[in-house]
């Protein structure tokens, strides 16, 4: 048995849900984790307080990782919000304190207030930044993490920070490339740094 299938096996049999829900489980450790930090960033736009973020973000991630099984679906709705309730515990009772420090250090208090630039969030169908896509300006990096860290909750946002801080003007930073693991669009992504106006 390949060593992917043996960490899902034993990760299925830690979690105390329904063996029809808990053999249909398809999702390893890191699987788990990379979905809890997306919601976590998702939910950190609209709540200040850390414990709800990471709460909220327990059911909201269990919710994204059940609904992709059918039996779950099927579930009376008492049962299937039990089986919820079971995949949320479990992962705010593994991971809650991992979240906390996950958006403590992501959402660093040194970077809320304004410097001299504007953060971009590009996304871009040619290597080189030209092509189809958008753009998002923010006044602050605080502030494109609030709105815009949840599209790729694998990301190291504070290596690309300092990355962009090396330069002391302008600088981008490709983050995500078509086919990286994360990135489900057929773009390019980067962050951009402008002097601001």
């Amino acid at each position: 048995m390949k060593l992917r299938q043996t960490i899902k096996k034993v990760l299925r049999e830690s979690i105390e849900l329904d063996h029809s829900i808990r053999r249909r489980l398809n999702v390893n450790q890191q699987e788990m984790i990379d979905r809890y930090k997306k919601e976590v960033l998702r939910n950190f736009k609209y709540e200040k307080d850390l414990k709800i973020i990471i709460d909220k973000s327990s059911r909201d991630a269990a919710f994204e990782i059940l609904d992709y099984i059918e039996a779950w679906r099927d579930l009376p709705q008492a049962k299937a919000m039990n089986e919820l309730k079971v995949l949320s515990q479990y992962l705010y009772k593994n991971y809650g304190d991992m979240m906390m420090d996950f958006i403590r250090n992501t959402f660093d208090e040194n970077h809320k207030g304004f410097d001299d630039f504007t953060y971009v969030f590009h996304k871009h169908s040619n290597r080189n930044g030209t092509g189809n896509g958008f753009s998002d300006g923010y006044q602050t990096w605080f502030g494109l993490l609030k709105e815009k860290a949840s599209w790729f909750s694998d990301l190291n946002w504070n290596e690309i920070k300092s990355k962009l801080d090396k330069q002391n003007g302008p600088a981008s930073v490709l983050i995500k490339s078509p086919g990286d693991e994360g990135n489900m669009y057929n773009y390019y992504f980067s962050i951009r740094k402008e002097p601001r106006r």
